[in-house]
């Protein structure tokens, strides 16, 4: 909250303490969901994407940094940042208006990458997954990853982002482009797999953290294959005793992959790490904002010590601690997600969001053999809560059962949880914990 608070002026820079202070595409990419759960960007984003749009060339390129100071023409393939402004301000905000004004510009950034692949891969990468470990970048003065290939990543991120665009085209209710970039979607995935998929060692490329998490998050990986994937995932953390091996931007999707695939646990072992590389290792050596580098890196270059692109743990926090997600079929939050994760070595959490509808409240904490569930939907919306338990039965808002609490309407069951769609108000949920 402190690097992102520090980084909001007139533009979201990388750091406002040294001479740079440019607004970097490839960071916003991932610390884009941290920033909307701490901070209303409703505006800052809306006029942000128009500086995007302004270094637009007639070829649909865009550029590494907007305003336009450093870095390159076109931007690296991992700037789906473009495409996600608008995303996720329809998804947190319901700003349809910003999806059908830059629709355009959008699908030109997609169509200009496309006119860059090669038999389906792209042909060019310069920042890929960056900053890993000192370990894992190409030399000690680069922080380009040296195991992560470059174009697996831009590759990748074409993929997720023609996906983004059929979203975007059914949003506004241009069915032909929904449908043409799904294709090209389906183009480009099979040509990601034929390329970087070894059946060998059942990963991607060198069966890294970066390329494999970056897989499964783009949902690019063949069903049939997701286990090995997440198996091999699972033990290259744990051969690395829970350290993360990643980038600016994998570290997100290692995270929120190992979460949802049924690992939250080694998600949580990563996360409270308290030596190098890890988040409390810098708060271990006096940190008060992110580092740019998991390295306390000092010197004339990479010394960065106020560096939001590493924050996406943040969003994991609210995403999957507390559990608030948005849903694009709610858009502005009319109806959302409550999925909250239980952990072994926490006995309560507890947060909020303040969405455009109101305040969304959750907190659980463990008693004896149960979980209590406070919740607060705000007016005028819906959300869909997830409540931990071992036993359906034992469900009960405040002491009622919750069959007979007309405002809670029981959808499914899923792993160790009853699934229901809730109203609008405050609800204690206890269920059987055990």
């Amino acid at each position: 909250v402190n690097s992102e608070a520090s980084n909001l002026h007139s533009i979201p820079t990388d750091c406002p303490q040294r001479d740079e202070r440019m607004g970097w595409l490839n960071d916003m990419t991932v610390r884009i969901d941290q920033a909307l759960y701490n901070f209303d960007l409703s505006r800052f984003y809306a006029k942000w994407i128009n500086d995007i749009k302004d270094t637009q060339r007639d070829d649909g390129s865009i550029t590494d940094t907007a305003p336009f100071k450093w870095g390159y023409n076109p931007a690296d393939p991992v700037s789906a940042s473009y495409l996600l402004l608008a995303l996720q301000s329809y998804n947190f905000y319901g700003n349809k208006n910003i999806v059908r004004d830059h629709y355009q510009g959008l699908k030109a950034w997609v169509d200009f990458l496309f006119s860059r692949t090669e038999n389906g891969i792209v042909n060019y990468s310069t920042w890929g997954d960056w900053s890993p470990p000192i370990k894992y970048a190409l030399n000690p003065q680069s922080a380009n990853s040296k195991d992560t290939p470059g174009l697996l990543i831009s590759t990748g991120y074409l993929y997720y982002c023609s996906n983004i665009i059929s979203k975007l085209a059914h949003i506004i209710g241009y069915e032909e482009d929904e449908v043409l970039y799904k294709q090209l979607a389906n183009f480009i995935g099979n040509a990601f797999n034929r390329e970087y998929w070894d059946e060998q060692t059942g990963g991607y490329a060198s069966n890294n953290q970066a390329s494999n998490s970056f897989a499964l998050f783009i949902k690019i990986v063949p069903e049939d294959k997701i286990q090995r994937v997440v198996d091999n995932l699972v033990e290259d953390v744990k051969a690395q005793d829970y350290h993360l091996t990643t980038g600016n931007l994998c570290t997100k999707y290692l995270l929120e992959m190992l979460t949802e695939y049924g690992h939250h646990e080694i998600a949580y072992k990563i996360a409270t790490q308290k030596t190098y590389p890890s988040w409390g290792y810098m708060i271990e050596n006096g940190a008060t904002t992110l580092w740019e580098r998991w390295e306390y890196a000092t010197g004339s270059t990479m010394n960065s010590h106020n560096h939001p692109m590493m924050g996406s743990i943040g969003s994991w926090l609210y995403k999957y601690i507390i559990g608030i997600q948005p849903n694009i079929d709610g858009p502005g939050f009319s109806e959302f997600t409550i999925r909250p994760y239980i952990f072994n070595d926490l006995n309560f959490a507890e947060g909020e969001f303040d969405s455009i509808m109101g305040k969304i409240k959750s907190s659980w904490r463990k008693e004896t053999d149960s979980i209590i569930l406070n919740v607060t939907i705000p007016d005028n919306t819906r959300a869909i809560v997830f409540i931990p338990t071992t036993k359906i039965e034992s469900i009960t808002e405040t002491d009622i059962n919750i069959n007979n609490v007309k405002e809670v309407n029981f959808l499914h069951t899923e792993n160790k949880y009853a699934v229901f769609s809730i109203g609008s108000g405050s609800y204690s949920f206890k269920s059987e914990w055990n």
